[in-house]
């Protein structure tokens, strides 16, 4: 196999503030994942059977991408594109993320064809996304017809609440829309920016 001249070998995050930093390290083989005083772990990159690429924002971090591998055991790994560097403090690592996991998805998918490389959520949680706003708007539009509004007034904050409820929904679901994706070419949109 070729190395990615392109693409960072090794990728240091730190996913959460209660955890010891992590450093993903592409080796000719496998990936080894060094986590602070454990002995490293080392993934064979034809044990890998699943690669997911998922937008997963967190309060502040607005911007944040998670890529999940899973080995044939069913364990999973995370990968975070932003780290934790104190109580306050997050830092987005963009770059080396995106260049990190593109040359990690064409290492696995050279060793393994079988895996699988999606993006989005599980389609059975992309399905209660999609199902979940229906209640949540029917209550303030519940709420407007008990105040009296009716006609081209009701029809009207209706359409307001829609716009200011809807668009951020879109947003999201445009996001996390479960796809499958080219690891040889992964698409910009499925990589923060």
């Amino acid at each position: 196999m070729t190395p990615d001249h392109d693409a960072p070998d090794a990728y240091s995050v730190r996913n959460a503030l209660f955890e010891r930093p992590v450093t993903w390290r592409l080796q000719p083989a496998r990936l080894r994942i060094d986590a602070g005083m454990k002995q490293p772990i080392h993934l064979d990159y034809a044990d890998i059977v699943a690669m997911r690429l998922v937008y997963d924002p967190k309060r502040t971090e607005w911007n944040r991408q998670r890529c999940t591998i899973t080995v044939r055991t069913g364990e999973r790994f995370s990968i975070a594109s932003v780290t934790y560097l104190d109580v306050i403090r997050i830092a987005p690592q963009t770059a080396a993320y995106a260049g990190f996991v593109r040359a990690l998805a064409r290492r696995i998918a050279a060793a393994n064809p079988a895996c699988r490389f999606v993006a989005g959520k599980p389609a059975w949680l992309y399905g209660l996304m999609l199902a979940a706003p229906i209640p949540l708007l029917g209550l303030p539009l519940a709420w407007l017809s008990t105040l009296g509004v009716k006609g081209r007034d009701f029809l009207f904050y209706a359409g307001v609440l829609l716009v200011i409820a809807g668009l951020p929904w879109l947003y999201t679901l445009f996001r996390h829309k479960p796809r499958s994706f080219d690891p040889r070419a992964i698409a910009d949109d499925m990589l923060p920016r």
